[in-house]
């Protein structure tokens, strides 16, 4: 019995001063529109699949920066299915008169309302998709009906912080901080932390008290799991380091380590 597998692919979304980068390419007989895109290779990672497929479509060296979202599409004519790594990142600079592959046809700086004049164009309907999530603001999307798994024996470490004001900072300014910290603990702020999945501190931020697309984004991406996660739960979760504890653990590592970094 054969093994299905998807055909995995990445792809750069890269935007400069409005306008989003793409290739047109030949692709089946036709004339299309795409992001830089392409296949992994063996023994590469995607952000370094991302990276190549960009330099040889377009000669930009680009830098990802963050994962868009994970797209699923499947192409019917050829009963493919392709797994889209999509990642927004910065062009570090271009290499002029660099060969592109022989697919390239040309390369084009459209804005959205271009791209979408031209959507006949489009090779696949996640050349839209994509810009479409990264013009709201949507990072790390994975697909509605993904799902997840845990581990047996899993052990969850919380990695909320503390609010800390070091000795010596002016009353005046003390004053704007505790001001501040006042104000992210009103009721109206704490609920928009649902949307990053971390949640409130507070118990009266309950989730009805939040905006409805909050609402709306937890009901479509939360996971029955996380509701397993926590004391007397399937799994556990360890408790953080207390204030002092912590504040010699981060000290240590500044000392012994993030002031290294610097040096170097």
């Amino acid at each position: 019995m054969s093994r299905w597998r998807p055909s995995v692919t990445v792809a750069a979304v890269i935007e400069r001063e409005g306008k989003f980068l793409f290739v047109e390419e030949e692709a089946n007989g036709r004339r299309v529109l795409n992001q830089p895109a392409g296949h992994l290779d063996p023994g590469e990672s995607i952000a370094e699949a991302v990276a190549r497929e960009v330099l040889e479509e377009t000669a930009h060296r680009f830098t990802p920066t963050a994962l868009l979202g994970i797209y699923r599409w499947r192409y019917d004519k050829e009963d493919v299915t392709f797994l889209r790594f999509a990642f927004h990142g910065r062009v570090d600079a271009v290499e002029e008169g660099r060969a592109l592959d022989k697919e390239i046809i040309a390369l084009a700086w459209l804005t959205p309302a271009e791209l979408g004049a031209r959507r006949a164009e489009h090779r696949s309907p996640l050349v839209q998709q994509c810009v479409d999530d990264y013009r709201a603001g949507r990072l790390g999307v994975i697909p509605p009906d993904a799902k997840i798994t845990i581990l047996d024996n899993t052990t969850f470490v919380i990695d909320g912080h503390y609010w800390g004001i070091p000795k010596g900072v002016p009353q005046n300014e003390v004053d704007v901080i505790l001001d501040l910290m006042k104000f992210m603990r009103r009721v109206d702020q704490q609920v928009l932390t649902y949307k990053a999945f971390i949640g409130p501190s507070i118990k009266a931020a309950t989730l009805d008290r939040a905006p409805a697309d909050i609402r709306d984004y937890m009901k479509e991406f939360w996971r029955p799991e996380y509701d397993q996660i926590g004391p007397g739960k399937k799994y556990k979760m360890a408790p953080q380091l207390d204030f002092k504890e912590l504040t010699y653990a981060m000290d240590r590592w500044d000392r012994e380590i993030g002031a290294q970094q610097i040096k170097r």
